[in-house]
């Protein structure tokens, strides 16, 4: 059981925190279904160290910015001389 504190606050008990698997930092979001019942779900903080290399494919070759904004921009410009002609 928690009390709400005069700012609205509550404090979520170590059982519930734990069965959550949360940390400080993590965030939780609030549903109430149709019976009226509350429904707390964690949102896990990720940090910057476990996204490390999860971008990264080897057979993607090392490319310069300046190469991939040229890249982007004729394959965009392609794209969408496609679509103009198709309205005409």
């Amino acid at each position: 059981m928690s009390k709400i504190t005069q700012k609205n606050q509550i404090t979520i008990p170590t059982s519930i925190r734990k069965a959550l698997g949360t940390n400080p930092g993590d965030r939780v979001v609030f549903r109430v279904n149709d019976e009226g019942e509350v429904i707390l779900r964690a949102i896990k903080q990720v940090s910057p160290d476990a996204l490390y290399g999860a971008l990264h494919r080897p057979e993607n070759e090392y490319m310069p910015m300046d190469k991939l904004r040229d890249q982007i921009s004729e394959e965009l410009t392609e794209k969408y001389r496609g679509a103009k002609e198709e309205m005409e």
